[in-house]
């Protein structure tokens, strides 16, 4: 995840969590601040599933949760996830591509490429699906406007996001002029009572500078903000400034937008409201990804750099108590998908980046996360993904055990001179059991050469150490040097901190 750690820092991890529930002196509970694996655990399958899942939402007033699929179709789980129906779901909006979903006053809305549908009552014995901006409402058509895309998925173009002002708002974006229509973002509305009825509307209720397409709505206090990335080309119109997304305030009440805000980045695609604080996910495609905090006025703090993947789309973020998680794909410390958080659901530890969940590896390639979302009585979030060849689909959670395939890297040490490894002591959280087991590879000179030491696991181990010491070493480097952890088996084996390594060095 990291090029370099600094202070405090490790460079690179996959499937660590150090708030990870675990067992120390048998005993069950957090380990905070230890380096602790995860299991992963897909719920639905290829076989169940017929395309990757775009977005996941509970409603208030059924236990069960609802899938939108990115070719349109919607499913239903139990509250344990298992899959409610049968496998081509319950039902599928007409021309439906999962562009956007939301659960508001009894019904759930689904945005299609030139439409919404609804789904509902959920409250009622038997739920219907129906044609409702376009018919319902006699509004206008939605506008299928191209968006970008990353590994195959694409950024939804209508995101719903019910506000506090009990309005349900509509990104959407016409790529060009009109009669009746501006060339530009556009931002509407509806609104219904509890009941779903005694609905009303309003088409084009405001109206975005040309070339910057809405990918995210949040609340900010009484006010919305309209997250949008430039499309860099397009016809009829203005180019944006190159490089620049921006976040626009609007007070839902007036003609227009009170603040544009720009963001350095070429795309900006989703944000999260967390306490009354607005995190922005920006980067470029298939490059970086960027977690960026909201300070007011015209100023951003940045949280966290990764230099591999693409900002998520706006169905991919969410929040745990006072921790973020979002999706994204890594070349390093192996190829995967998986799910960033920066903080902690505690609290109590400092903030920093971690990627608690390994979601799938490159067996297929291209992988990517679609969805994250909070719907279970658990600390982690379920994860929609796909990959790309050959092209599977699938709902991922963290279960209580498992096959683990973590991995953990130190921060890089530089020396700067001729040094010698001569002792590493590594502390386990428990005795290794039979079938774990943790290899330590200590990688020298900018990883132009690699030692792997003896495995740690209950052949080499019998007598339940609990501090390896490996303490004949003589690792000689020129420059610096990091240690790679790499762990596998069935059981949650963790390390202790600190790992204590001593060197010599050349004076000379």
């Amino acid at each position: 995840m990291f090029s370099l750690g600094g202070e405090d820092q490790y460079q690179d991890a996959i499937g660590i969590d150090p708030e990870a529930i675990g067992s120390v002196g048998g005993v069950t509970g957090r380990t905070l601040g230890a380096i602790m694996p995860t299991f992963q655990e897909t719920v639905l399958t290829t076989t169940t599933l017929g395309e990757a899942p775009m977005w996941v939402t509970g409603a208030a007033r059924t236990t069960g949760v609802f899938v939108y699929g990115s070719s349109g179709t919607v499913y239903t789980l139990s509250n344990t996830l298992s899959l409610d129906g049968d496998q081509g779901g319950i039902v599928k909006p007409t021309s439906g591509v999962g562009n956007g979903m939301a659960y508001y006053n009894d019904y759930i809305y689904l945005s299609t490429p030139t439409n919404i549908f609804r789904f509902g009552r959920l409250s009622a014995t038997a739920p219907t699906l129906s044609n409702y901006w376009i018919t319902g409402l006699s509004n206008s058509a939605l506008t299928n406007s191209d968006y970008p895309s990353t590994r195959n998925i694409t950024y939804p173009n209508h995101v719903l996001h019910p506000h506090n002002d009990g309005k349900l708002y509509i990104a959407d974006y016409e790529s060009s002029d009109t009669l009746d229509i501006p060339h530009g973002g556009l931002i509407h509305w509806l609104k219904t009572n509890s009941l779903g009825t005694e609905a009303t509307s309003a088409f084009a209720e405001l109206t975005l500078p040309p070339g910057f397409m809405p990918t995210a709505i949040e609340s900010y206090g009484t006010d919305l903000a309209i997250l949008c990335t430039p499309q860099a080309i397009f016809s009829g119109g203005a180019i944006p400034k190159s490089g620049e997304s921006a976040l626009f305030l609007w007070d839902t009440v007036s003609e227009s937008y009170y603040r544009n805000i720009p963001i350095k980045e070429s795309m900006a695609t989703a944000m999260k409201n967390k306490n009354g604080e607005l995190f922005i996910l920006a980067g470029n495609i298939d490059t970086d990804c960027k977690l960026l905090k909201y300070l007011g006025g015209d100023s951003f703090q940045t949280l966290a750099v990764i230099n591999s993947g693409s900002p998520p789309p706006q169905s991919a973020i969410e929040i745990f108590g006072n921790m973020i998680c979002w999706g994204g794909n890594v070349s390093n410390p192996i190829v995967a998908a998986g799910v960033y958080s920066y903080g902690y659901r505690s609290g109590l530890l400092k903030p920093a980046l971690h990627m608690p969940m390994r979601i799938k590896d490159a067996s297929n390639t291209l992988p990517i996360v679609s969805c994250v979302k909070s719907i279970l009585r658990s600390p982690y979030p379920v994860v929609g993904w796909r990959t790309d060849t050959s092209a599977e689909y699938g709902l991922d959670k963290i279960a209580s055990s498992g096959t683990q395939s973590s991995r953990w890297r130190t921060k890089v040490y530089n020396i700067g001179k001729r040094f010698r490894i001569i002792r590493i002591r590594v502390p386990l959280q428990e005795t290794v059991l039979t079938g774990d087991s943790i290899v330590l590879t200590v990688y020298t000179d900018t990883e132009s050469s690699s030692t792997t030491l003896q495995t740690i696991n209950a052949t080499n181990f019998p007598n339940s150490e609990k501090l390896i010491d490996y303490n004949s070493l003589s690792i000689v480097g020129y420059s610096n040097f990091y240690i790679d952890f790499s762990f596998s088996g069935t059981n949650r084996q963790g390390l202790g901190l600190p790992i204590t390594i001593d060197i010599e060095t050349d004076e000379l």
